[in-house]
């Protein structure tokens, strides 16, 4: 159900903005920066049973951008944030780490709220998706990586930037929060809001 809906909605994303200008424009926009989840995965165990936070790392992006207007946009883009140790403690084992990576594939709207200015141009993006939480338990505890992994969580995306020309180079400057939820399944805690946040900096390719 949440990929019936998933889909829908970068479905949605692609149809908000339509590309009946003369003046469309596509660019490729790789990006490297900084992912830095703010909450911890603990899905509302508490007691003995806790998964920790996972510490920042490299996150890796592309995004495709579709302008049909100065003052509209629709965007698809993909994060990846590198993996790193999350420690565990009561599930599944009584402390150890598993190895966490994450994936967000989004569709969004990009509103250019200032579409004159020479050097910069700030925008914000709306968009929805979905994201993948993806767990290496420690070899040998199969309990434990049978328990975290999970099916795709949809996922809110929230984000805010300005692209910057440089002569004949375009870089955006940009900050996206990933809202979306996590729970280990069958352990009766409750879903709890995660927000993945990511800092990037991309080179604008084309238009």
């Amino acid at each position: 159900m949440r990929l019936v809906l998933t889909t829908a909605l970068l479905a949605s994303a692609l149809h908000l903005v339509p590309a009946t200008h003369a003046e469309a424009q596509v660019r490729f926009i790789p990006q490297v920066g900084l992912y830095a989840p703010v909450t911890d995965l603990n899905p509302g165990l508490g007691g003995a049973q806790e998964i920790g936070k996972k510490e920042s790392t490299l996150a890796l992006g592309l995004a495709l951008d579709t302008r049909s207007s100065s003052v509209l946009g629709v965007r698809l883009g993909g994060m990846y944030g590198s993996s790193s140790d999350v420690p565990i403690r009561g599930v599944g084992c009584d402390l150890c780490e598993a190895r966490n990576s994450v994936l967000a594939l989004t569709g969004a709207v990009v509103i250019r709220p200032l579409p004159g200015l020479p050097l910069l141009l700030p925008y914000g993006l709306v968009g929805a998706g979905a994201k993948w939480y993806s767990f290496e338990a420690p070899q040998g505890e199969d309990e434990l990586q049978e328990l975290l992994e999970t099916d795709p969580r949809l996922t809110f995306q929230l984000g805010a930037g300005v692209e910057l020309k440089l002569g004949i180079i375009s870089l955006n400057l940009e900050l996206s929060d990933y809202v979306s939820s996590y729970e280990v399944e069958g352990l009766g805690g409750d879903a709890e809001r995660q927000h993945d946040m990511v800092f990037s900096v991309g080179l604008v390719l084309g238009g």
